[in-house]
């Protein structure tokens, strides 16, 4: 029975995984074509750097106690703790996954507990102390003045701070919780007086907590350069790890939060003007770019079009019927007129629906009406004596022999 129930806990995560995956299957749509415009030597170099974290951590864990853990394991188990933390509150799910390694590894529940906190303190220190020395070296990446809303709710933070310390002061008014904080804390205590004897322990200990999060920061800054952000560096770096400290006091599962709140300081820091397709507005438009041949008759091609347009917006889910459609031309190319068609989309995720309709519409109409989409083709001219002469021409034209005068 308790084999049962092992194995059913072990699926359910990948069950919760599919079943999101199912639902937010647009979004995941939407993010793969994303990733295909990206620059993949510094998306690779990403991947590796997310790669390297766990052995960061697996380090810094391995610091936090004296027992040699088995090291393959740990590595798996920092794996784990990561995809832990996607489906719990932050940190939550990855201090159950190592609490467990540790009792499995044969650690005492109280001695297993203490080293958890031992890591947790060192990984907040080494993350408060590479903010701070990142903004020593760069006092502008973040002003926290201009951040900050102008109407602050002070009111409500200290109401917040005094419902804390009242509930601290009263579990601290229980004998019994007296009791079993106080031992936990000289159980702690004895742990890190026995790793801090020990040097190898305490370089891995302080040495993985800080690497760890210069290696998250990292990540950040290789996947913003990747899509071509023009952000600096440092300010990505600071914003990430001022978010992820912040983020600590905030149940987000994953760390989703930090990354996010990370994006958008360090967009505004840069002054980048950025666009929350969600909120307040959904609505918005995108653009089709489209050619036709050179002998047809532009404003047939106009009204046909916008007519293919006010068919999709009034027929397609996740259209705007209210938007009214506009062609514009603007290219004479090497073998076709190229004009922009503009769709209006109810939310972002629609747009990729509502652009496969109207092509596929368009296409057919255009077919329909006789309008032409040429695809351009090379020809080569030849002539004895001379030079090969390429020219471009619609993929209907027929390339002659210079010589004899017979196609070719």
């Amino acid at each position: 029975m308790t084999v049962t129930i092992r194995r059913v806990l072990c699926v359910l995560p990948l069950l919760l995984v599919a079943v999101v995956a199912v639902r937010q299957r647009e979004v995941l749509a939407e993010g793969l074509g994303l990733v295909t415009t990206a620059r993949w030597p510094w998306l690779l170099a990403a991947a590796g750097l997310t790669c390297l974290t766990w052995p960061a951590a697996a380090c810094t864990r391995q610091g936090a106690v004296l027992e040699r853990l088995p090291g393959r394991r740990l590595v798996a188990a920092q794996f784990a703790a990561g995809a832990a933390n996607h489906l719990l509150p932050t940190g939550l799910g990855a201090s159950a996954v190592n609490l467990r390694f540790m009792t499995v590894c044969g650690l005492s529940t109280a001695r297993s507990s203490a080293a958890l906190a031992l890591y947790l303190l060192a990984e907040s220190v080494g993350r408060v102390g590479l903010l701070a020395a990142l903004l020593v070296a760069f006092p502008d990446a973040l002003p926290f003045g201009s951040l900050l809303p102008g109407g602050a709710p002070v009111g409500a933070l200290l109401v917040a701070g005094a419902v804390l310390v009242l509930a601290v002061g009263g579990l601290a008014a229980v004998r019994r919780v007296r009791t079993v904080v106080a031992g936990f804390l000289r159980t702690a205590l004895g742990e890190a007086r026995s790793v801090h004897a020990r040097p190898a322990r305490a370089l891995a200990l302080w040495g993985g907590a800080l690497v760890f999060p210069a290696l998250q920061a990292g990540v950040l800054v290789l996947v913003a350069r990747s899509f071509g952000l023009a952000v600096p560096s440092a300010h990505l770096a600071v914003a990430y790890l001022a978010a992820t400290v912040a983020v600590a006091l905030v149940p987000t599962p994953g760390g989703i939060g930090s990354v996010e709140a990370a994006l958008v300081v360090a967009l505004q820091l840069a002054k980048t003007n950025m666009t929350n397709f969600m909120r307040p507005q959904q609505q918005l438009t995108i653009l089709v770019q489209v050619g036709v041949s050179y002998d047809s008759d532009l404003e047939h091609v106009e009204r046909v079009t916008k007519e293919v347009v006010a068919e999709v917006m009034t027929e397609i889910t996740g259209a705007v019927p209210e938007h009214e459609p506009a062609v514009r031309f603007h290219t004479f190319g090497d073998s076709r007129i190229g004009f922009t068609v503009i769709l209006g989309v109810a939310e972002f995720s629609d747009q990729y629906r509502i652009k496969h309709e109207f092509i596929k519409r368009l296409h057919r109409r255009y077919r329909e009406e006789g309008i032409r989409i040429p695809s351009p083709a090379r020809t080569v001219a030849l002539q004895q004596g001379t030079v090969l002469i390429p020219s471009q021409r619609d993929g209907a034209a027929a390339v002659d022999d210079m010589t004899t005068g017979r196609p070719v």
